[in-house]
């Protein structure tokens, strides 16, 4: 049985199914061909939609958890889906409904065309998708796991058998500092919680900073760790 989600984005998540078990290899280039799928068009992204799906239960991780977008990125989500459905000509019907026995009249949303709403839902489900591909991705693959791959297939291409993979490791590092950004940004918002600070966009200009500055010093943290195990990208 696999352990809990952690409830943090792009956490990883314990588990013996085939995509945990699947080398890193495979699901990097996997996951940047099903994210650009994401962009093709509408039936692209359907295809990724149902793949996703499919990967989702094979790893026995809840969907409703893959598309729970952080705040920044929810709002950024939703101006996008605004910014295309902006029509100052353009107004959408909304009919008369019934629900519950009380009946509500019908009624016009001014400034909004229907082509720029289809396309503003298509572009925002667009980027929860990616979002969400990324955060599977995450939950059945360790950054340890993701950087032995990557050093293997450097390697190969080099023609060496042993050594330090210099770009491999600088990818996996990168990629192992989007989820700690979104660990730190949690952790940092869950602080604000229990000292009382205020939410919306006063929470939003106090976190960036602290986050930054957070971020900054665990980069550094990395760069000292890395030269006291020996390991410089000066040969």
């Amino acid at each position: 049985m696999a352990a809990p989600l952690r409830g943090r984005t792009f956490s990883y998540r314990h588990g013996t199914s085939p995509l945990h078990r699947c080398p890193a290899g495979i699901k990097l280039p996997a996951l940047l061909l099903l994210g650009s799928l994401t962009f093709l068009g509408p039936e692209f992204l359907g295809l990724s939609l149902l793949l996703l799906l499919a990967g989702s239960v094979v790893a026995r991780v809840p969907v409703r958890h893959l598309f729970m977008l952080p705040k920044p990125l929810f709002v950024l989500t939703v101006l996008v889906l605004l910014l295309r459905a902006f029509d100052p000509g353009g107004s959408v019907a909304v009919p008369e409904l019934s629900l519950f026995g009380h009946v509500f009249p019908a009624w016009e949303i001014p400034f909004i065309g229907m082509e720029g709403l289809r396309a503003g839902f298509e572009a925002a489900l667009r980027i929860a998708a990616t979002f969400a591909l990324a955060g599977l991705f995450f939950a059945v693959t360790t950054i340890g796991e993701l950087r032995r791959s990557l050093a293997r297939a450097e390697l190969r291409l080099r023609g060496r058998k042993s050594g330090t993979a210099y770009a491999s490791l600088g990818l996996s590092l990168m990629l192992g500092f989007v989820p700690r950004f979104f660990q730190v940004w949690e952790t940092a918002n869950l602080a604000c919680d229990a000292r009382g600070h205020g939410r919306g966009f006063r929470r939003l200009l106090l976190l960036l900073p602290l986050v930054t500055e957070r971020m900054m010093e665990a980069a550094a943290d990395t760069v000292l760790a890395l030269e006291a195990r020996g390991i410089s990208y000066r040969e």
